[in-house]
């Protein structure tokens, strides 16, 4: 069975937010929109308007305040008089438009060309139904229409034989007076100012639900780093130190690198070094402001030792702390890398085979202490069943 209204449900951006209180607003930026829409649980579905209250703000009055034609504009003699359309630069100042009663009036500094170059005053005008300022000087010499739709402004001059010149669909950047906080059409919110607004949705038989909510200015984020360059030696990582404005509105932070192959870093702003070489991370944020840093990163440093096996055999140890162990008997050579779990050096193609490095008594020795080893078979301790040390010397 059908029955009315005992609740409205509210939606911002398609998802449901609950009625709150005005102190318990919603927060939005400046320069930002969302949509807005309402239902309630009537049976069948009735019509939910919605009433707009801006708290802070008042709606500007239409056509009047700044514009500004941007940059500086082409003007023509629309009668060709000058062979091929030749054309010159001219620069308009702002047109400031004020209202006075029913009465619009447009002060100039600069309205542009003949009498009036270099000159400044102000000319009447009014506002047409369809949104256009018409303004005409004292002489009819110079006239100008902005359209308040479009800001856009058509300007045209005679001269005193009765040349035309012209300038149309001029672009204008416009700030106009009064300030509302935020507008709503057709469902979506545009936030404008920063003060507080309230939207109401109500059902045919009254039920309602209010959202409330406040307006901040939008912060860019800017963002800086602890440490504008850090030198790494390879297979070492760095995380940065990033810091962003504490009033940013949005805090997001993104790291990218020139030189993968060098340096790469994570989403989290985690440096890995790579090879030797150089390479910048950049920090960008949200709003495209960056800060970097310049990585710098060594081959490690290596000691170098020599060792006789026991059939004689002359060995060259080269030792990477925390990363490599090679042996050569200028032969052939092995390798044994890091193994983090274990603190100890495994050959490369050989799991079983392990050495390590041992400092004792200020002397440094290389053990062998794993069995099944069949590095050099027949070397070094002529067995595979290898469990053993060499004392190394500095080469």
């Amino acid at each position: 069975q059908g029955h009315e209204a005992t609740a409205v449900t509210m939606f911002v951006n398609g998802s449901e937010v609950d009625t709150n209180t005005s102190s318990s607003r919603m927060n939005v930026v400046t320069g930002t929109s969302f949509t807005f829409s309402a239902q309630s649980d009537a049976v069948p579905a009735d019509t939910v308007s919605v009433e707009f209250v801006d708290e802070t703000g008042t709606a500007p009055v239409p056509g009047v305040g700044t514009y500004t034609p941007k940059s500086t504009m082409t003007v023509q003699d629309i009668y060709a008089t000058w062979e091929g359309g030749d054309t010159f630069e001219l620069a308009i100042d702002p047109i400031v438009v004020t209202k006075v009663g029913e009465v619009y009036y447009a002060e100039y500094s600069d309205a542009g060309y003949g009498d009036y170059a270099g000159t400044s005053g102000s000319f009447e005008g009014a506002l047409s139904n369809a949104g256009v300022l018409s303004f005409e000087s004292t002489d009819g010499k110079l006239t100008f229409d902005i359209n308040t739709n479009t800001n856009k402004l058509n300007w045209s001059y005679i001269d005193d034989d009765e040349l035309v010149y012209a300038m149309g669909d001029v672009n204008c950047n416009f700030v106009g007076e009064g300030g509302a906080t935020a507008t709503f059409n057709n469902g979506t919110v545009s936030v404008l100012a920063v003060g507080d607004f309230h939207l109401t949705a109500i059902a045919g038989n009254g039920v309602s639900a209010t959202l409330y909510v406040h307006a901040d200015a939008y912060v860019a984020a800017t963002v800086t780093v602890s440490e504008p360059s850090v030198t790494l030696t390879e297979g070492e990582t760095y995380q940065i130190n990033a810091t962003v404005n504490a009033d940013a509105t949005n805090k997001t932070l993104s790291y990218s690198t020139n030189k993968n192959s060098v340096a790469s870093v994570s989403n989290t702003g985690l440096v890995t070094a790579k090879a030797e070489g150089n390479a910048v991370i950049t920090v960008t944020t949200a709003d495209g402001n960056t800060a970097t840093v310049n990585v710098t990163v060594n081959k490690p440093a290596s000691t170098v030792y020599t060792f006789t096996d026991d059939y004689g055999v002359d060995f060259t140890v080269t030792v990477v702390e925390g990363v490599s162990i090679t042996l050569d008997n200028g032969y052939q050579d092995a390798v044994f890398e890091f193994d983090s779990a274990t603190t100890s050096y495994r050959y490369v193609d050989d799991e079983y085979c392990v050495v390590s490095i041992r400092k004792s008594g200020g002397a440094v020795y290389l053990d062998f202490s794993d069995d099944n080893c069949s590095v050099f078979y027949y070397t070094i301790v002529g067995s595979q069943d290898v469990n053993g040390s060499f004392e190394l010397t500095l080469a």
